[in-house]
């Protein structure tokens, strides 16, 4: 019912909404099974750069392939960038994308 009104915006959604509960079942049986801590700070920030990259997809508003694709290859590069800035991406996270980056 979205995607025909709102696009990708609506596909976005719809997934969302769909898997909202889905989430909701992990994260309730496993802390039932496995304790372990989460990094609210790492997700806090994950979320401001998600919500900032969201922000410029509606500003972008991308109709069409080519637009669309320019949309996210604009919005990977803002997010990254947004990360790095944020310190989102830990010296142990950067230093296994560097090894992996040389073994491949």
């Amino acid at each position: 019912m979205l995607i025909p009104r709102f696009g990708i915006l609506g596909a976005a959604a719809t997934t969302l909404l769909a898997y909202t509960p889905a989430f909701a079942l992990v994260w309730h049986y496993s802390f039932k099974e496995i304790q372990f801590e989460i990094d609210w700070g790492i997700i806090s920030k994950s979320l401001l750069a998600s919500v900032i990259m969201t922000l410029f997809i509606i500003w972008f508003n991308p109709t069409g392939l080519l637009k669309t694709i320019i949309a996210i290859i604009s919005a990977t590069i803002i997010y990254g960038i947004l990360i790095f800035l944020l310190r989102g991406i830990t010296k142990k996270e950067m230093m296994f994308l560097k090894n992996f980056l040389k073994r491949n």
